[in-house]
């Protein structure tokens, strides 16, 4: 069981931290019993590679919490919320997920090499990607494989998809709407190099000298560590 924030002398704090997750220890567990065992992958091996992934966000994002780093998992607990949109449209859509998951990591590989081509860096001996795929990745994710690799423009649009066929009423699809509009905006805006995040990490404020600050780098009880639970 997770040891919630053992830096923290507020042992109401630590009670409400711990209780909020709760949720999270309790996946991770399940992941556990799966770890290092073979599943068969057939017709949903995007779905498993972004289980994954999310599982390991969960138990980094875990740990930040316990570290008192709010800030930090905030970006963590964005990148989880826009694995479980894709994880939910590629349960309904296994053969199609398949196929632009390799679409997409196909194409952020082959333009990697291209870069590394046109600085004049040695090259690995490995195959390039076949033009009709390389065009059809193309037409997909346009000139960039950082876009998201179900093939949507935006997160908003992949949300509109999960929205149509899971939620069940009109009050969890506005939720998943509130999650990703309001949620996760904030979440990526604290974990950018931005003023936001960069405030949201300041030092505290001295009440005998005003102008300067007290620089806390490490342990925070603050805020973000609820938001970053609450969102993943």
């Amino acid at each position: 069981m997770f040891d919630a924030v053992p830096w923290s002398r507020d042992p109401a704090f630590a009670a409400d931290v711990r209780r909020r997750t709760q949720a999270a220890d309790a996946l991770v567990a399940i992941a556990d019993e799966l770890d290092g065992k073979e599943v068969a992958a057939a017709g949903g091996y995007a779905t498993l590679h972004e289980m994954v992934r999310a599982t390991r966000d969960l138990r980094a994002l875990i740990h930040l919490v316990s570290l008192g780093l709010g800030s930090s998992a905030q970006g963590l607990a964005a990148s989880l919320f826009r694995s479980s949109m894709a994880i939910q449209w590629a349960l309904r859509n296994q053969g199609l997920a398949d196929r632009r998951m390799m679409l997409h990591a196909q194409l952020g590989m082959e333009l990697a090499l291209e870069r590394r081509e046109a600085a004049g860096s040695p090259l690995p001996d490995s195959p390039r990607m076949d033009p009709a795929d390389r065009n059809e990745a193309l037409s997909l994710f346009e000139l960039s494989a950082e876009t998201l690799w179900t093939g949507h423009r935006s997160l908003g649009d992949l949300v509109e998809d999960v929205v149509a066929v899971e939620a069940d009423d009109d009050t969890e699809a506005e939720m998943l709407r509130h999650h990703q509009r309001v949620m996760h905006s904030w979440s990526a805006l604290v974990a950018a190099t931005s003023g936001v995040g960069a405030i949201a990490v300041r030092g505290v404020s001295d009440a005998d000298r005003p102008d300067f600050l007290v620089l806390v780098s490490g342990p925070a009880q603050n805020e973000h560590l609820f938001q970053a639970l609450t969102l993943a």
